[in-house]
C-alpha cells in the first residue's frame, strides 16, 4: 500500500521474475527483494558470506564461526551490535531428497527463548519468507528435515564469538 501510495511500482512487462519467493525491488524494478539466505538478482543465488554443500547418503561435517568484532574498548568486553552478521550454507541433494541437517556442537551462543542474540536457523518450510526452526541453546543434537533443495542454514550473530559444528546428509 504504501509502494502505492507513493508510486513506487515496476510496470509488468519490465518487472523482473523473483524465485524464492522474492518480490520486485519498487525501486529498482531490475532487482529483487530475497527472503533471507537468497541473494542475486533474482534470489536464486547464495548470498554471501556462506558456502555451498553437495549432501550425500552419508554425514558430513563442517565447522565455522561468527564473529561480529565489536569490542567496547574501555573495559575489554563484547557489546551486542544493533544488526546481525550471518553466514549462509546451501546444502543441495540429488532431485526428491529429504535433506537432514543436524547441529552437533555450538558454542559461545547465548541461549535465549527466540535466539535473539544469535543461533541457527535451517529453512524447513515451503514459504521461504518464514521464520524456521531455530537453535540456540546447545542441548541435545536435533535433527532438522527439509524438502528444500537447496536447504538453506542460516548462522547470525550479534554479539561475541560463535562456533558451529554441523552435519548434513540427505535421505529419500
Amino acid at each position: 500500500m504504501i509502494n502505492q501510495l507513493y508510486e513506487c511500482s515496476c510496470a509488468n512487462e519490465n518487472q523482473i521474475e523473483c524465485k524464492n519467493q522474492g518480490y520486485p525491488n519498487p525501486a529498482k524494478c531490475s532487482e529483487c527483494n530475497c527472503p533471507l539466505g537468497y541473494g542475486g538478482a533474482d534470489c536464486s543465488q547464495r548470498p554471501e558470506p556462506g558456502i555451498s554443500l553437495e549432501a550425500t547418503d552419508e554425514w558430513q561435517s563442517t565447522n565455522f564461526s561468527l564473529d561480529p568484532g565489536v569490542v567496547d574498548n574501555e573495559v575489554g568486553k563484547y557489546r551486542r551490535k544493533i544488526d546481525f552478521i550471518y553466514h549462509y550454507l546451501w546444502i543441495t541433494a540429488a532431485e526428491n531428497k529429504t535433506i537432514q541437517v543436524k547441529v552437533q556442537e555450538m558454542s559461545g551462543v547465548e541461549c535465549s527463548d527466540g535466539c535473539i542474540f544469535g543461533g541457527i536457523e535451517v529453512k524447513t518450510k515451503n514459504d521461504n519468507r518464514l521464520t524456521s526452526p531455530r537453535k540456540c541453546c546447545d542441548q541435545k543434537p536435533e535433527i532438522f528435515e527439509s524438502r528444500n533443495n537447496p536447504t538453506v542454514v542460516m548462522a547470525f550473530n550479534s554479539m561475541g564469538l560463535d562456533s558451529y559444528n554441523i552435519e548434513y546428509r540427505f535421505t529419500d
